[in-house]
């Protein structure tokens, strides 16, 4: 089922159209009579909310007994007024088509041979009780018939999946090392469908067949959406996607009736530990603090044996997007349900010449949906510049910028080097533009604000007549793309013309993830002094907005959007 598109026009009546995707509350306040079909000029909305007419009475008759329009189609009148297909009078319909939940895979449950059969710590296949898609249908979680792993973004049939040992004493697997628990695949279950391990302990979680890497089980029965976050060193990536899940945890509930949760909260431990250090400060929220620098190894990559080679890949950060019981359409909760899965690399992971076979952290751009490419202004002169209203930001002040750690290679290599290793890795040719929507975020709009109309930067949704839910507005974020082009090609046209060049779809947005100036912190080692702020005084600018664009640049939203015809 299309997510809802929205047109120009009364609330109201954009309300209504929305119902071919939510099914409509507004309209148990109208008379239940079922209404007269005239036979005058309709109109009627496909699945993807295309508008098709005008047609005669005789026709819509005959496109509802031929299946293309049924009792959930939207009618719309010559005057405007959009009605239910199932409430029009004289309509015969062939069939009620619901909208239809992801296919299950057809499996054999007695097959002898399945991948990893010659793996020694993958438990051998016998006739099996249930089979692994079976176990998913006992325990009533609708699956996909396939997913892709968002650790090295292998696709393969939900019959396949692994499961983690649940005993103690199950240690080592052959791909991931001695201290990590067995996987396998599971030939027996217990009555609830739980996979059993040789020690007959139910186990839930799930890994990849291919780097047997854990995926969070929301995987398999949602949408998905992949976004990579890309950018120099010291563009602020870290502090961005930290404000970003915070503001998204409080706007999808406040606006959109929705939550934003940890997918797994053990895959999510880091950012979880940023939130709170960012914004709520420990003990003491006036205490001036930092975010580390996200580092080239580490926690937020997994060593894993693939193809015998051992690889580091990166850690994804994974969450679901699901209704509150409090949403108006809680019948379409499996359709606007969402995993989204999000890729934080350190900036040196995207200079020139750190990308090979050992190390292929940052091929997950290959597989993403859209990638946001930070741009942080404070490190380029043309925008310092630009500037003539001194502020009080030691990034702006040319006089302490030295002691402040910068990126030292220009922010636009870092963007071509990036778009290289998509191009060379996807075979495509020099001439050739990436299809995967760019999004050119620029940070740190609070120390250079004044360049730009600050109106541009208030809430991009607004709310309808008789619903809780709100409505993005995608053309007011068109328009300030359109306003921070101008500006860019003006002071860094470079920028502009190295991501219109290779990139189809490109779009231009602003934020602050903290929306106040920080503090110098004490010299480090390299006489480098860092960029401390206070969570008391942190007020983010528009850091939702790059996720809310991307679900609409991909066409994978899950909250009502509003776009220009």
């Amino acid at each position: 089922m299309a997510c809802p598109v929205f047109d120009d026009g009364v609330p109201l009546a954009v309300l209504y159209r929305l119902q071919r995707f939510f099914d409509s509350v507004l309209f148990d306040t109208h008379d239940h009579k079922r209404e007269k079909a005239r036979m005058a000029n309709w109109y009627y909305y496909d699945d993807n909310g295309q508008k098709h007419g005008p047609v005669r009475g005789r026709q819509l008759k005959s496109l509802a007994r031929q299946g293309i329009i049924t009792a959930e189609t939207f009618l719309e009148t010559e005057e405007g007024q959009v009605i239910l297909a199932g409430k029009a009078a004289g309509l015969n319909f062939t069939e009620a088509v619901l909208p239809k939940p992801p296919p299950l895979a057809e499996v054999n449950p007695f097959a002898t041979v399945l991948p990893g059969a010659d793996d020694p710590h993958i438990l051998p296949m016998s006739e099996p009780q249930l089979s692994t898609m079976n176990s998913f249908q006992k325990s009533r979680m609708r699956v996909k018939s396939k997913i892709s792993c968002p650790h090295c973004w292998h696709e393969f049939s939900t019959d396949q999946i692994l499961f983690v040992s649940e005993s103690p004493d199950l240690l080592g697997d052959i791909k991931l090392g001695d201290i990590e628990q067995m996987r396998f695949l599971p030939h027996r279950f217990d009555l609830d469908g739980a996979a059993l391990d040789l020690r007959e302990i139910p186990c839930h979680k799930l890994a990849c067949p291919n780097c047997h890497l854990k995926i969070p089980r929301s995987l398999l029965g949602t949408s998905n959406l992949f976004i990579s976050i890309a950018g120099a060193p010291a563009s602020g990536k870290s502090y961005f996607f930290t404000s970003m899940v915070w503001q998204l945890r409080k706007t999808m509930t406040q606006y959109f009736c929705m939550t934003f949760t940890d997918a797994d909260p053990e895959m999510n431990k880091r950012i979880r530990e940023y939130e709170m250090m960012q914004f709520l400060g420990g003990d003491d929220p006036n205490k001036p603090v930092a975010i580390e620098k996200t580092d080239v190894q580490g926690d937020i990559y997994n060593n894993t044996l693939i193809d015998g080679n051992l690889t580091s890949l990166a850690q994804p950060f994974s969450f679901t997007i699901t209704p509150l019981p409090s949403h108006p359409f809680p019948q379409y909760t499996e359709q606007v349900s969402q995993t989204v899965c999000m890729y934080d690399n350190a900036g040196e992971s995207f200079l020139p010449g750190v990308d090979h076979l050992a190390q292929p952290v940052t091929r997950h751009l290959l597989a993403s949906d859209v990638i946001l490419f930070l741009f942080d202004p404070t490190q380029d002169v043309r925008f310092k510049a630009a500037c003539k209203i001194p502020v009080d930001d030691p990034q702006m002040d040319s006089s302490s910028t030295a002691d402040v750690r910068r990126s030292k290679v220009n922010q636009c290599t870092v963007l071509t080097e990036m778009i290289t290793r998509i191009k060379t890795h996807s075979r495509l040719m020099a001439s050739e533009k990436i299809k995967t929507p760019l999004i050119i975020v620029l940070t740190k709009l609070d120390a250079w604000l004044q360049l730009v109309d600050f109106p541009n930067f208030y809430h991009p949704w607004y709310s309808t007549q008789d619903s809780p839910l709100h409505i993005y507005n995608a053309p007011q974020v068109e328009q300030s793309s359109q306003i921070l082009r101008k500006l860019l090609l003006d002071l860094i046209p470079d920028l502009v013309g190295t991501a219109e060049r290779h990139a189809t779809n490109v779009v231009y947005t602003a934020v602050s993830a903290t929306g106040t100036a920080p503090e110098l912190g004490e010299p480090d080692q390299d006489g480098k002094r860092s960029l401390l702020y206070r969570p008391i005084n942190l007020k983010p600018i528009w850091v939702t907005v790059p996720f809310f664009h991307a679900q609409f640049v991909a066409k994978k939203y899950c909250v009502p959007i509003h776009k220009e015809k």
